[in-house]
C-alpha cells in the first residue's frame, strides 16, 4: 500500500517553498506520474507541477496500477481523490460517529463523481478511536471498514509483542 496525504500545516509548505493551495491537484498528478512509471513501457508524464519523459524504472510492481494507492483524510477534496484516483481510504484516530460521516461523505461524491473501473471498489482502512475488543471489530465492521490499524501503546519491542498477544488472545483467539 502506498499512504498519500496532501498535507495541512501552512509551515510545512513554507519550509519547501511549495504553495500550500495546490497541494491537492499538486498530489493528484503525483499519483498520476508514479502510475505511469509504474505502469507504461515508456514513462512519461507533462503536467503542471511534475514533468518527465526517458525514465527507465525497474523491477516494476506486479501489480499494473502500482501499490494500492490509500488517499488519507477528512475532507470532501480527500473523498473526491479517494473515488477518482485511489484504491482506499484511510481515516487516522476516528470513533464510530465520524468513521460513518467519512464513509458516507465518500459513498456521496461516489454518485458524482466517476470512479476508473481498474481502480476496483474502495478499500476503507481507518485507525479507530476506541478501546480495542471485539466490539470494536464488530462496530467497525458492520460500517463496511475493511482494514483497522491499532495504535499499541508501548515504549519497547516487548511492549509491542505483549500488545500484539493482547489484541491476538482479546480479540481473535
Amino acid at each position: 500500500m502506498f499512504g498519500v496525504g496532501v498535507g495541512y500545516l501552512t509551515p510545512e509548505f513554507e519550509a519547501l517553498g511549495i504553495p500550500m493551495e495546490d497541494r491537492g491537484p499538486r498530489s493528484v498528478e503525483y499519483i498520476e506520474a508514479m502510475r505511469s512509471i509504474w505502469h507504461d513501457d515508456e514513462p512519461s508524464y507533462n503536467g503542471k507541477y511534475v514533468s518527465f519523459d526517458g525514465v527507465k524504472a525497474n523491477p516494476r510492481p506486479v501489480n499494473p496500477l502500482g501499490p494500492p494507492v490509500i488517499m488519507g483524510g477528512h475532507s470532501k477534496p480527500a473523498w473526491r481523490r479517494t473515488v477518482t484516483h485511489c484504491q482506499g481510504w484511510y481515516g487516522f484516530m476516528l470513533d464510530p460517529e465520524n468513521t460513518a460521516k467519512n464513509i458516507a461523505g465518500i459513498k456521496e461524491l461516489q454518485e458524482r463523481h466517476e470512479r476508473p473501473e481498474a481502480l476496483g471498489e474502495i478499500e476503507t482502512t481507518v485507525t479507530p478511536l476506541m478501546r480495542p475488543g471485539p466490539e470494536m471489530l464488530e462496530t467497525y465492521g458492520e460500517m463496511g471498514v475493511d482494514r483497522l490499524v491499532l495504535l499499541a501503546p508501548v515504549q519497547t519491542v516487548d511492549d509491542s509483542l505483549a500488545f500484539i498477544d493482547q489484541i491476538h488472545d482479546g480479540m481473535l483467539g
